[in-house]
């Protein structure tokens, strides 16, 4: 396939998924991947949005809300957010999207613990609901993508 059909098509995909986005009008999009940490943060940012941030307590009901609706069932038994502590010591973790440092944490109990030293970016749901887990960033599960102000869709 060449270079130019593929960006058409994913051109396509994107301004599809846009628009049923915007009839939806939810902040957080669920997709069911699968893709690694920084292939979710591609994929969303190729639909013209942004890997997921939860900074509240209301994003956590919200984001929870969406998932629960969406009927969508996580591969491999978890979803992506924008957060990781690559680069970062001591489970200081970032937001990849906005860069900015993770203040609220809704972590799963015992959690975060970088499970064999190899746990640096975060995922919910793995222990129900939306509580937050450290997961490796090569596994491949499903993501939550989020509309920002100004990302056009």
């Amino acid at each position: 396939m060449s270079s130019k059909l593929l960006f058409v098509l994913v051109s396509l995909v994107g301004f599809i998924f846009c628009q049923e986005l915007q009839l939806a009008g939810n902040r957080y999009v669920v997709h069911p991947g699968p893709a690694t940490f920084f292939e979710a943060w591609q994929q969303c940012r190729d639909f013209g949005l942004r890997l997921a941030t939860v900074q509240s307590k209301p994003d956590s009901v919200e984001l929870a809300e969406v998932i629960e609706t969406s009927g969508i069932k996580p591969f491999n038994g978890a979803w992506w957010i924008a957060a990781t502590d690559l680069g970062n010591p001591s489970f200081n973790y970032t937001w990849i999207s906005t860069n900015k440092v993770v203040g609220y944490t809704d972590f799963a109990d015992h959690q975060p613990d970088n499970n064999e030293n190899n746990e640096n970016c975060l995922e919910v749901g793995r222990y129900g609901g939306v509580k937050w887990n450290d997961g490796p960033c090569t596994k491949k599960i499903s993501f939550i993508c989020e509309r920002f102000s100004g990302n056009g869709c």
